[in-house]
């Protein structure tokens, strides 16, 4: 990976902007996706279901039947079809049809795909569907991953990554643009495969790697819409942010959930983190210093400052995991959609104050736009 084609380090601020209590019973969510809707898909890796809730309540809307093995990890398969892909332990993907109105919906399996992993961790699809990567384990207890075809009996080609048996799991991210793979392997700080790989997609070429000592148990995976990588990490509690050259850019550890495993994106690229046997989904938002955002400061009233960001997200990466668009802009239901959230954001514990962040992100079939507001009351 040239440094010389490689994302500029840009500092910004991870911010915590709520959290989503879940109801039901509490479960080990091992995978996460965001659907339309307002809709979240999480697998139940304790009790082997797919669960699907409604991101602005909680509420339980749909629970699958028991899956054939453990899953793991789920992305979207085939969004013109409603269908996501789900890995599982046994090292198959199955293939399930999501569809939901209202707080109505249906789950159901369509078709069960066979690897040659032993066990399958991560999964993210390609074309809608016509390819995907999986991430998992080999018949001799190694750390690999795959591309294969879904339509065709192209024969499929296993990557080893370390040649060292392993019982941890690992998570995938693809940049597609850029033809890369990046595979998180969880071994523990003594491992001689704990980090982050990448790999040419098509090739199965190496092409760089990332350790660090406070990342010794990395798990879920993804990449932003400028195609930044995060990557959580259990223990410490940390999310890393890398650039696609896997090289650090900074580590957020302020109001980052313990144990957290899971990281997935929303269509207005809010992140949300699941944490191990917790109901909590910790949802932040990714802000960057006004310099290098061509922001504008606009002074407010006596009793607050207002801070414009004005952000043309019109020429920027649209590489996600486990998410909405799969290298697309995000799907509307209608031209010019506009979405608007507001959320709370914590004190800052420096300067004592309490912020309020409204976000609106509109989206025309030319153009992205996507402006916060930061108010803040002293």
């Amino acid at each position: 990976m040239a440094t010389s084609s490689g994302l500029p380090k840009k500092s910004g601020s991870l911010v915590r902007i709520g959290t989503l209590t879940l109801k039901g019973g509490i479960d080990w969510y091992t995978g996460a996706v965001c659907l339309p809707g307002h809709k979240l898909l999480l697998l139940g890796g304790g009790i082997n279901t797919v669960k699907l809730y409604d991101r602005d309540t909680g509420d339980l809307i749909r629970e699958s039947e028991r899956l054939k093995s453990k899953p793991w990890d789920v992305c979207v398969y085939n969004e013109r079809k409603s269908q996501v892909a789900v890995a599982l332990g046994n090292g198959t993907v199955e293939i399930l049809y999501v569809q939901s109105i209202g707080q109505t919906a249906v789950i159901r399996p369509t078709r069960t795909m066979q690897t040659k992993l032993k066990v399958c961790h991560g999964v993210y699809a390609l074309s809608n569907g016509d390819q995907f990567v999986v991430s998992g384990r080999s018949s001799d207890e190694m750390h690999c991953w795959s591309l294969v075809s879904s339509t065709s009996v192209k024969v499929e080609m296993i990557h080893k990554i370390c040649p060292y048996r392993s019982l941890g799991s690992s998570y995938v991210a693809v940049n597609i643009e850029e033809s890369n793979v990046y595979i998180s392997c969880a071994s523990g700080p003594k491992s001689h495969d704990t980090g982050v790989y990448g790999y040419d997609l098509y090739s199965g070429r190496y092409k760089a790697t990332y350790r660090h000592v406070d990342l010794p148990w990395p798990k879920g995976i993804c990449l932003d819409h400028r195609g930044y990588i995060y990557v959580c990490n259990q223990f410490p509690p940390s999310i890393h942010q890398l650039t696609e050259n896997l090289q650090q850019v900074q580590i957020f550890k302020q109001g980052i959930p313990q144990l957290p495993w899971e990281i997935c994106l929303d269509e207005i690229y809010d992140f949300y983190i699941t944490s191990w046997k917790s109901n909590d989904i910790s949802r932040f938002r990714m802000l960057w210093k006004q310099q290098e955002e061509n922001t504008t400061l606009k002074s407010a009233s006596s009793n607050g400052k207002e801070v414009q960001l004005n952000v043309d997200d019109s020429k920027t990466r649209t590489s996600t995991h486990s998410g909405l668009v799969h290298g697309r802009k995000p799907p509307l239901n209608t031209e010019g959609v506009l979405h608007a959230k507001s959320a709370e954001v914590p004190e800052d514990p420096n300067r004592g104050i309490l912020c309020f962040i409204q976000s609106f992100y509109m989206q025309t079939d030319t153009h992205n736009c996507h402006q916060t507001t930061l108010i803040i009351f002293t």
